[in-house]
């Protein structure tokens, strides 16, 4: 995917729900940078957490997130 680390992030989070770790290892950008990236998300009110659960990759509970809020009301069962 091209584009800057920011833009990269967003359209993963848009396409599924997945957690930061996912997406840090599928982009290859640094997890720090995804920690902070939420957090401005976060700010703005354009991320949403869906549920937690255990990290496919750490095996540790993790926050689920996406950016697409159509996957946020349906896995709410609010749609």
């Amino acid at each position: 995917m091209r584009g800057t680390q920011e833009q990269q992030f967003q359209k993963w989070f848009n396409r599924g729900i997945f957690t930061m770790k996912q997406v840090s290892v599928k982009t290859e950008i640094d997890r720090a940078n995804v920690c902070r990236f939420i957090s401005k998300m976060k700010r703005s009110n354009s991320i949403y957490l869906v549920r937690r659960g255990i990290c496919p990759i750490t095996k540790d509970v993790a926050g689920f997130y996406t950016t697409n809020y159509n996957l946020y009301l349906t896995n709410k069962g609010l749609k």
